[in-house]
């Protein structure tokens, strides 16, 4: 598949950052790129490169460190579910995948030991295949788990996916893309889903995947199929960062 179409740009869109401390300091904290946990954006995947050449993220996990939600995607083949490639999907035969959930999972070293953690859920957003301009919603993403502020303190938590809305199984077109953007600040939550125009093409297996990049397909009993990407890398501050994600998608014909 085009994996820098497709899952480069969902998991490097993934902006995960935490801004913790006094708001004296906000300010500097934000243009360092990250006080607890920095911006995936500006954190390049070869980041934290150690003497051996192994990334410092693959010598220390985010998803390891405690925190107050749990991980609750699995990067592994589960009871009822059977793996599948990408290729598999794109069969010649008319019809299309519809996106029907997307799950979002974040840890982001806070210190030494802890994490803080950003969990969310995303439900169906349906999209004409002729969408000329981007259409927004604020009710599609459902809160799970966050860190919450300790008292005096200033905590930003934010975290956002890409992923096609659609795609066509006879040729793997792509024409829309969901985006979900969850911004939770001293406990207030901001959220935002869209989808917009953008065309892409799944399919084609001569690309490699980027650096420090997991992906899981898997097929389920009832035939949902479901795109796992899991990413960790560390920031300029050498503080460790994860995001997984999963999309479902259900067959129309």
């Amino acid at each position: 598949m085009n994996y820098r179409i497709l899952l480069l740009t969902a998991m490097l869109a993934v902006s995960m950052q935490a801004c913790q401390g006094g708001k004296s300091n906000e300010k500097a904290a934000r243009a360092n790129g990250a006080a607890a946990g920095g911006d995936a954006n500006k954190t390049s995947p070869g980041a934290g490169k150690s003497a051996d050449g192994d990334t410092a993220a693959q010598k220390t996990s985010a998803l390891n460190l405690k925190g107050d939600c749990t991980n609750p995607i699995e990067m592994t083949v589960q009871p009822g579910e059977k793996e599948i490639q990408l290729k598999d999907l794109v069969t010649g035969k008319d019809g299309s995948y519809q996106l029907i959930s997307t799950e979002l999972f974040t840890a982001i070293q806070s210190d030494k030991d802890t994490a803080n953690n950003l969990h969310f859920l995303g439900s169906e957003i349906t999209a004409d295949d002729n969408l000329k301009e981007e259409s927004t919603s604020d009710d599609k993403i459902e809160v799970v788990c966050a860190t919450k502020a300790k008292e005096g303190q200033d905590l930003r938590l934010t975290g956002s996916l890409d992923v096609p809305n659609a795609f066509d199984t006879k040729d793997g077109a792509v024409r829309i893309y969901r985006h979900d953007g969850m911004q939770i600040e001293n406990g207030k939550e901001t959220p935002l889903s869209v989808v917009l125009p953008k065309t892409a093409k799944i399919g084609d297996t001569q690309e490699k995947k980027p650096e420090g990049l997991k992906l899981l397909v898997v097929k389920k009993d009832n035939s949902d199929v479901t795109i796992k990407m899991q990413y960790e890398t560390v920031d300029r501050q050498q503080k460790h960062m994860s995001a997984i994600i999963a999309a479902t998608y259900r067959l129309k014909k």
